[in-house]
């Protein structure tokens, strides 16, 4: 029979060695129903970061994509603005075709389409709700 000795420890040292226990503990002091837990957790852990990091990258290349489309507009709202100083204000038309839903037909379609072609003096507008 073993004999038994019984130490007195104080709180500070018993968590001390709590501590020094919980760092010994690995995979190698687990059994081995255990250590597939742990291989399951650390395993959706890493499908979860991988997760994470595909989010990221599509929401940055979006990012990327709508900014270059914004500089692209920019681009174009510049040339427009610039092309716009070379004509005053009686030089400048917007067409529609009434009720129709902002269509490209009717007569309007017509005179825009001749102003266009005839009288590059004047810079013309074709107003719709889409760009279809």
């Amino acid at each position: 029979m073993r004999k038994c000795h019984l130490i007195h420890v104080s709180k500070e040292e018993y968590a001390a060695l709590e501590a020094e226990k919980k760092k010994k503990t690995s995979l190698h002091y687990l059994s081995s129903d255990e250590a597939d837990n742990v291989d399951d957790y650390r395993a959706e852990r890493e499908r979860l970061r991988q997760e994470r990091l595909e989010k990221r990258q599509i929401r940055l290349e979006a990012q990327s994509a709508r900014e270059a489309e914004l500089g692209a507009l920019e681009e174009e709202l510049n040339g427009l603005q610039s092309a716009m100083k070379n004509f005053d204000r009686d030089h400048i038309w917007a067409f529609n075709s009434g009720n129709s839903g902002g269509d490209f037909r009717g007569n309007p379609k017509y005179l825009f389409v001749y102003i266009n072609y005839y009288r590059p003096d004047i810079f013309a507008y074709w107003v719709c709700p889409n760009e279809d």
